[in-house]
């Protein structure tokens, strides 16, 4: 309690210096406030003193306790499109879970690998390729067992192999607006449908897969003989792995034509999930297999960031940031904000990263009258490029405890990934702008 206790003291002084000192003229009692609700909720995600859904519902309760904006704008976040893209990735990943149509496509391309270099390449693939489908988390979750079964029956570098699926997982989540939470909040501001993101999100996520291979082969230097792997007599297709398939084509269909049929992500989206709840799982499965906790999440942070516009102060920040730093080239802006980010994100989960950029950046791209796409892809697609500490993503984490790798370790391995998106990221800002 006293260890806890302690941990809150920073957010007791910041309240009583923000009753102490006055607002600034630009921004009033709204905004004043609402900064303070702000850096609360970014403290509190940043010691996880509780858990992250739990601080955005309180800083939903505190800017309704203090009037700092509406009752709409205050719970905007929970009837977002973004809300219920996050909803919709994980409809669509019980399909692939209940059926064990997640397994087969895994198994069915890790058993066309022979050798130890193939073995880390199919590993990397198809764990891009589910990410891109679900949320990165349950693409690890969903991982992590069947490298087990082929660490027990092959001689295959097992650190390499679970760090492939971490960073792999990471990357592949930027492929697709419901592939990772920063996303769906980047997407949600910007008015972004499936397609938009996918023409800038794929091709990125397929260089930085290229580009992590050709760091695994240079760090762990992975072997090119042949290696025996225990083949799985895997039985036939069952109607409902056969009907989850179907739909999930079908989605992506959708998905891709929006411009033709004009009907919007989610809208696709929640086709395929309802069409799955009828035929496939019940509303039961869908209950105890949603992460209800980063739904609350993506909610309570699509709340706060439109707080943070309609009161002003993220174009007060904006602005700010610009003359506290003296840079003027927005290239370079862009790209301090890319390694700020990413330096950031080492240490706390990137969603509450990317909910506390986008607005920001969506301020200051107005403040150069430039392309909003332009600050906030780069930055976006940046917080995912966590490849470094276990904090900054739940894959990272998730595979940091199952190896039980060193910090020190996974840093060295991260090492040249992270170089690597660095480089993609200043070449995509300086496409952008």
């Amino acid at each position: 309690m006293i260890k806890k206790f302690l941990l809150c003291m920073p957010a007791i002084l910041l309240v009583v210096f923000f009753l102490l000192f006055p607002a600034p003229e630009r921004l009033g009692y709204a905004g004043w406030t609402t900064l303070l609700i702000f850096l609360i909720v970014i403290y509190f995600w940043v010691i996880e003193i509780v858990p992250l859904a739990i601080t955005a519902l309180l800083g939903i309760a505190l800017l309704l306790a203090t009037g700092s904006v509406s009752f709409t704008d205050a719970l905007s976040g929970f009837s977002s499109s973004g809300f219920f893209l996050i909803l919709v990735g994980f409809g669509i990943a019980i399909g692939l879970v209940v059926t064990g149509l997640d397994k087969r496509i895994a198994y069915k391309i890790l058993q066309h690998s022979n050798t130890e270099r193939g073995l880390i390449f199919g590993t990397i693939i198809i764990t891009a390729l589910l990410s891109m489908i679900m949320s990165n988390t349950t693409t690890v979750i969903l991982m992590i067992p069947i490298l087990r079964h082929i660490v027990e029956r092959t001689k295959v570098n097992r650190i390499a192999l679970f760090l492939a699926v971490a960073f792999a997982a990471n990357i592949g989540g930027v492929g697709t607006v419901i592939g990772s939470p920063p996303n769906v909040i980047a997407a949600q501001a910007l008015g972004l449908h499936f397609v938009d993101w996918f023409i800038i999100g794929f091709p990125f996520a397929l260089v930085m897969l290229a580009l992590l291979f050709l760091s695994f082969l240079l760090y762990f230097k992975l072997q090119k003989k042949k290696i025996k792997i225990k083949k799985e007599r895997l039985t036939r297709m069952s109607r409902k792995e056969k009907l989850v398939s179907a739909f999930l084509i079908l989605t992506i269909i959708g998905w891709f034509t929006s411009p033709i049929h004009g009907l919007s992500t989610v809208a696709v989206g929640l086709a395929g999930t309802v069409l799955m709840l009828v035929f496939v799982y019940s509303w039961k499965d869908f209950q105890s297999n949603t992460d209800w906790s980063v739904v609350i999440l993506i909610g309570g942070a699509i709340s706060l960031g439109t707080a943070l516009q309609v009161t002003g102060v993220a174009q007060w920040l904006a602005e700010n940031v610009i003359s506290i730093t003296g840079i003027e080239h927005p290239l370079l802006i862009v790209f301090a904000l890319v390694i700020f980010s990413i330096a950031f994100t080492q240490f706390i989960q990137n969603t509450a990263t990317s909910a506390m950029m986008v607005p920001v950046l969506i301020a200051l791209s107005s403040v150069y009258d430039t392309s909003i796409n332009a600050f906030v892809f780069p930055v976006i697609i940046g917080v995912s490029m966590t490849f470094l500490l276990p904090p900054g993503t739940a894959p990272n984490a998730l595979v940091h405890s199952e190896t039980k790798i060193r910090t020190i370790d996974m840093i060295k391995a991260g090492f040249l990934p992270t170089i690597f998106a660095f480089a993609c990221l200043f070449v995509l800002s300086w496409i952008m702008l």
